[in-house]
């Protein structure tokens, strides 16, 4: 487990759909691998050194954030049926995702599969 990382292993777990740790959450995950592995280009680590758009502030969006993503994937062009990860981690091996497709799935998944993972900003 990464110490201070939104932690919950239950989708009834009050933080499940909470807006705001995701920035937080990246940021720690982030600092966590430099300081405690040799591990390079993770997810975390790409959003807060990305650039884009000459922006300095994109993170992984949380569980709680991640469903709003998904809630608004039509209106914002998302066109995927993959899962997706959030920030928000279950286990020492497993984080939270969500599928995107109509069937709105979402749990936790080992960390090392493959998914995508989508770069936000707070506005």
């Amino acid at each position: 487990m990464i110490p201070g990382v939104t932690t919950f292993i239950s989708s009834l777990h009050a933080d499940y759909n909470k807006i705001g740790n995701g920035r937080k959450d990246t940021r720690t995950i982030a600092a966590y691998l430099a300081a405690n592995t040799t591990e390079t280009g993770r997810a975390a680590q790409l959003a807060v050194n990305n650039q884009l758009g000459g922006r300095t502030d994109w993170f992984l969006p949380s569980s709680g954030e991640l469903n709003l993503l998904y809630q608004q994937r039509n209106l914002l062009g998302i066109i995927t049926s993959d899962f997706v990860w959030s920030s928000s981690q279950s286990h020492s091996d497993r984080a939270w995702s969500h599928y995107f497709s109509d069937t709105n799935i979402r749990g936790d998944l080992p960390r090392d599969r493959l998914s995508r993972v989508f770069l936000i900003r707070a506005f």
